[in-house]
């Protein structure tokens, strides 16, 4: 992926006659940061609409309290087991299609797209090349003549 985005500079070049290295490189952080925080923003709304925050909460909680010498580890895995029991059966499949099957259908939209729009492959790139090395050598030509 890294490759591709980087390949836009000649493109960019090729069609409008500007290198925006920093610009293009600085892209692909950015665009890591994003998902990142798209990816923590679906988890905490799935958590949230399934209603398996309200247990992760109090799991937390009884964790904490185990920890801070509350209460014993049996009781804090009795508590747990007693929570769970009230987990509706909608909920661990509304989260399993909500971690699963929307990223693995987001991942193919994604594909879908790249492979169709993302034209530039190693001849169009290479073509590309080529016909930004004849512009600067016709361009050096010219200021020799001058």
């Amino acid at each position: 992926m890294m490759i591709s985005i980087m390949n836009t500079i000649e493109y960019n070049e090729y069609r409008f006659g500007v290198r925006d290295e920093s610009i293009v490189a600085s892209l692909r952080p950015f665009l890591t940061k994003l998902s990142s925080a798209i990816n923590i923003g679906v988890v905490n709304i799935s958590y949230t609409l399934t209603g398996i925050i309200r247990y992760t909460n109090v799991i937390a909680d009884l964790e904490q309290e185990a920890n801070a010498g509350g209460i014993t580890a049996t009781g804090k895995a009795e508590e747990i087991t007693a929570l769970l029991s009230g987990v509706q059966p909608c909920q661990p499949v509304s989260l399993l299609a909500t971690m699963s099957v929307l990223p693995c259908i987001l991942l193919f939209v994604s594909y879908a797209l790249y492979r169709k729009k993302y034209t530039l492959d190693e001849e169009e790139y290479n073509r590309i090349c080529r016909e930004i090395a004849l512009r600067k050598q016709s361009a050096a030509f010219q200021t020799d003549d001058v």
